[in-house]
């Protein structure tokens, strides 16, 4: 029995409406289905697009009632099966593909198409089993040699994620070995993708023996990617098998052809230093003799391996232009190796080489490119502390003597590439010397003057290059750009010292006006938002993090840029739009993987399919999607439940699949911008899992604050019957509740109080710290520990009264107290003095322009206090105002008990615990008015910054009429931009704080007791 098609007439009903569905005309072609279903009714395919029509039409629940009621009937067609699939994959409920899939194969057993769609649905969701026990029908129907392969990655995959791993030795990777080697037997193997997964196997058995004799074999011809005469993956194999001797010549042998792949280097040193391990050369194999008159020995001493990279750098130094970096850089390699042994094992002797000599001669030759620090960066260690100034005063020289001061900015017009192009390598020469010093520590002994007298000449040297890099695409990142970053890494440095945020504000006009020239220095613009967010201010951050068209895996890597300061400085709308576009890459990424994961299968790429796995749960896991996730629902529920929709639409947002902590993987990537300090204030791995443990600290509380208070609000909204809910459902919510009352407890006690100070450009410190200090934690835990009373004692209790009072007499002491941390302190910071007057007589405009004194008033911390006063005080009402169908169900209870009893229900009969509420309500709207009276003056502030400062430099110019230091106009016009953007951002701050505050209020207000 095969599947059934539709009939022509059929066929040419619903054409129309998959053109309409194709168009996007959803509301016709919802239409035409209907006209289609009039005229034939139990037409399962109409139906199919039906159901897609009412699906993007938003009709959820009415789509997925017509998809139950299709699948149901259990279609054969592929138009319906088809048509499902793919309304399963929108609404994503691929889960129930196959099912549906499994129905159809009931029908039509015999149907090749049906179980290869049934494979599919069950490798999107890693059912390796079933996957095993489809491929084998499939090969038993129909003998076709992917459908075995298929079965036999199945036993793979099984044996890789088996939690018992003698399991997967004993039973999954024999039986997969076996099932391929009487392929093998029967002559069936007909493709290279059959060979590796064999190859797989046998790797994952630890038989490297016979896998070697595999590639070598008749079997090995069918593997592409010879590189020289050798196989990689042989060569892998080889060392693997620790035949290093074997690797040792063939590298060497591939280092002859190519010096300048560093993998061959690291394979030949690799090899090398094992084979200096062994007291004596092993015997050799057959596959080692020397075959042909090119057959290379390998190198068992020192100086061997030091002749061998000495021919390699003499070839290069033959060469005038064109040379490689490979061979220097191993020289340097095998010397770093060599010393490092030395002072581990002290069982050989160095060669005697100068380092200094080396890393100049490096210098010379590449220095004009911008890969040389980078790549000197490991090897500078390597010279000893006595040579320091002698080798940067020789570098200095060699630096000088390309350097050609006779160049003016007029010249003809045909030289203008020629200069422009000498002079570009002059500066990369320049910047070089000027990084190097800085990593070599030499920037730490200077004084703040002298590091003033620095920042001046490499802001002069910036703004007398720029002309020369006229010529270059403007998408390009100029040479000189390095100039204003290293000035901005020695005011950083004074930063340090001080914490003068002057210096901040210093560094934000410098890059500024550096991106006016250089538009898509990503260097430049990741700095100026890690400034912006230090400084308190967001909105010009969303412009730059926009620009850097942040793509794909980066959302991963590089999304904490501003997901992690958006929420915390007021900035909920544009937060909401960067949770969903981190939510959207997450859910498309583990889509299209999926896709990946099925075109490997189809395309027989097995090699490609574990390491699709190992991705979409290294993704899964990934740390920023836990913190944007669970931020969103926590932000949605603080800022609109009950404000701009009913709390109870939030609640479905809410995943009840807890956050696995062991398995978070920490993809931020701080290595974005080069790091060129002294190891001593480098980011460290150290300093990243400080922070990673900070980060998950801080979502273990944000996690559990979000499911209590779902548990609080979903015991308002629990199924009722005949206007009251059941014992059993009340009974299980309140046991929920307690549960994770008790765990969230437990939690705020060992939340850490100390937190460790990182380097800038490290991680950001998380909001934990504040929290901690407002006592955020705590006040939580009180707030739902009240509604647990409340929802849980309804009775007139004493003691409950008593714990309701005293708790909500914390709460609003807590609130208040954090109030008075910010309600005076946006514009009375004291400005400082720290090298004013340096400053201000520097010959550089821009680091001599007089910054105004209103950005100098400003407390960063301001706003960060304001928004997390916010979210406790919408919390703590979002949670109390819910407790408004308890006090009434109570009310009613006592009403009609009085009734039963003949009486009249008077005042003086409420229970104590409603009176204790009613106090708290009146409380809260006190505290919250007292907010938004502070909030107000935050704006008012926010509004008059850019009239000071207007004012500050019409009262600089009446100063200077006379003089001829009269402030650069240009650089005046960019620090106005920065006020207004720092104004803007500090009055969306409290338009939408406000928005919630006054929300909140209404709520309060409208309670009744």
């Amino acid at each position: 029995m095969s599947g059934e098609g539709l009939s022509s007439i059929s066929e040419r009903r619903l054409r129309p409406i998959y053109e309409l569905l194709d168009n996007g005309n959803y509301k016709k072609a919802f239409h035409e289905a209907e006209k289609v279903l009039k005229k034939q009714k139990d037409l399962l395919a109409a139906k199919v697009l039906k159901t897609i029509a009412l699906h993007r039409l938003g009709r959820v629940e009415e789509a997925a009632t017509l998809a139950a009621e299709v699948v149901e009937q259990g279609p054969v067609d592929d138009n319906s099966l088809q048509g499902l699939s793919l309304y399963y994959k929108e609404c994503q409920k691929t889960e129930l593909i196959s099912p549906m899939y499994e129905k159809a194969v009931q029908k039509c057993p015999q149907n090749e198409e049906f179980l290869s769609h049934l494979f599919m649905s069950y490798v999107r969701h890693d059912k390796f089993q079933e996957m095993q026990r489809v491929a084998m029908i499939l090969y038993k129907q129909i003998p076709k040699n992917p459908y075995l392969f298929w079965g036999i990655m199945a036993i793979v995959l099984q044996a890789l994620n088996a939690s018992d791993k003698r399991l997967a030795q004993t039973m999954y990777l024999p039986l997969a070995e076996k099932m391929i080697q009487k392929h093998i037997d029967n002559g069936k193997i007909e493709a290279e993708a059959e060979v590796r997964l064999y190859l797989l196997v046998l790797d994952l058995l630890g038989k490297h023996e016979e896998a070697l004799k595999v590639v070598n074999g008749t079997l090995g011809k069918k593997l592409m990617g010879e590189v020289a005469g050798y196989t990689p993956l042989g060569m892998r194999l080889e060392e693997k098998l620790k035949r290093w001797s074997v690797v040792n010549a063939k590298y060497k042998r591939l280092l002859e052809s190519k010096a300048d792949v560093w993998n061959y280097v690291l394979g030949y040193l690799g090899s090398f230093f094992n084979l200096l391990d062994q007291e004596d050369p092993p015997p050799k194999h057959e596959d080692e003799k020397p075959s042909t008159s090119t057959a290379m020995e390998p190198d068992y001493k020192v100086e061997h391996a030091c002749q061998f990279v000495a021919e390699r750098v003499k070839v290069e130094n033959d060469l005038f232009e064109s040379k490689c970096r490979g061979p220097y850089l191993m020289r340097l390699e095998l010397i770093k190796r060599l010393k490092s042994r030395q002072k581990e094992k002290n069982d050989i002797a160095l060669p005697q080489v100068s380092i200094k000599q080396l890393l100049l001669e490096y210098a010379l030759d590449f220095s004009t490119k911008p890969c040389c620090m980078p790549d000197l960066k490991p090897y500078f260690c390597l010279l000893p502390e006595e040579e320091l100034d002698e080798f940067l005063e020789e570098l200095y020289k060699q630096q000088a003597t390309f350097t050609f001061d006779d160049v003016t900015k007029d010249f003809p017009a045909k030289l203008k590439p020629d200069i422009n192009k000498r002079k570009q390598k002059e500066f990369h020469r320049h910047i070089f010397t000027v990084e190097a010093t800085r990593f070599l520590g030499k920037h730490e002994t200077l004084t703040d003057e002298e590091k003033l007298k620095l920042i001046e000449n490499l802001l002069k040297r910036y703004r007398d290059g720029i002309c020369f890099c006229d010529d270059q695409p403007s998408t390009d990142t100029y040479i000189v750009d390095y100039y204003c970053i290293n000035a901005i890494r020695l005011l950083i440095d004074l930063y340090e010292k001080t914490d003068d945020t002057s210096l901040l504000w210093r560094c934000v006009m410098i890059l500024e006006q550096a991106l006016k020239e250089s538009q898509y220095n990503y260097e430049i613009k990741i700095m100026l938002i890690r400034m912006y967010c230090r400084l308190g201010v967001f909105t010009p951050c969303a412009n730059l993090y926009d620009s850097l068209e942040i793509k794909h895996m980066q959302q991963n890597t590089l999304g904490y840029l501003v997901c992690h300061n958006v929420m915390s400085l007021g900035h909920f709308q544009p937060a909401s739009q960067l949770y969903q576009i981190a939510r959207s890459f997450y859910l498309s990424n583990n889509k299209e993987s999926v896709e990946c994961l099925i075109a490997c299968f189809r395309n027989g790429t097995f090699q490609k399919i574990t390491e699709f796995v190992d991705y979409r749960r290294h993704i899964d896991c990934s740390i920023h999607s836990a913190i944007t996730k669970t931020a969103h629902v926590l932000m949605d529920f603080f800022t609109q439940g009950d404000i701009d929709q009913p709390v109870t639409s939030l609640l479905k947002m809410v995943d009840p699949v807890r956050i696995n902590f062991d398995k978070l993987v920490d993809d931020r990537d701080y290595s974005v911008i080069t790091d060129i300090n002294v190891p001593e204030k480098q980011v460290t791995t150290e300093e990243v899992a400080a922070s990673f443990e900070e980060e998950k600290s801080w979502l273990r509380f944000r996690e559990l604050l979000v499911l209590c208070t779902h548990a609080v609000l979903s015991h308002q909204s629990a199924p009722q019957v005949n206007g009251h809910t059941t014992s059993n459902d009340e009974s299980a919510t309140s046991s929920k509740l307690e549960t994770l009352l008790d765990e969230f407890e437990s939690l705020c006690t060992s939340l850490p109080d100390t937190f460790i100070t990182y380097t800038f450009h490290g991680p950001e410190a998380t909001p934990l710290q504040l929290a901690q200090e407002a006592k955020y934690p705590q006040t939580m835990c009180r707030m739902l520990r009240i509604c647990n009373m409340v929802l849980n004692n309804h009775d007139d209790d004493a003691k409950v009264s008593t714990g309701i009072s005293e708790m909500f007499q914390t709460i609003t002491s807590t609130i208040q107290d954090l109030m008075k941390t910010f309600q005076n302190s946006f514009l009375t910071k004291t400005p400082s003095t720290f090298l004013k007057e340096e400053l201000r007589n520097s010959a550089i405009t821009i680091l001599a322009e007089k910054i105004p004194p209103c950005l100098l008033r400003i407390d960063p911390t301001t706003v960060k206090r304001m928004v997390l006063c916010t979210e406790m005080y919408s919390m703590c009402v979002l949670l109390f105002t819910n407790l408004q169908a308890v006090i009434n169900e109570t009310k009613a209870n006592i009403q009609r008990r009085r009734r039963r009893k003949k009486g009249k229900l008077s005042s003086d009969t409420q229970p104590s615990w409603i009176r204790s509420c009613q106090h708290a309500a009146e409380k809260l709207k006190v505290i919250g008015e007292e907010i938004v009276e502070i909030v107000n003056k935050v704006k008012s502030d926010a509004e008059s910054l850019v009239p000071d400062a207007e004012k500050s430099y019409e009262k600089v110019e009446e100063e200077d009429s006379d003089d001829e230091d009269i402030p650069d106009e240009v650089v005046q016009q960019l620090t106005l931009q920065i006020v207004r953007s720092t104004s803007d951002s500090i009055l969306t701050s409290c338009k939408q704080v406000t928005n919630v505050l006054e929300g909140r209020l209404k709520n309060v207000k409208e309670m009744k007791f």
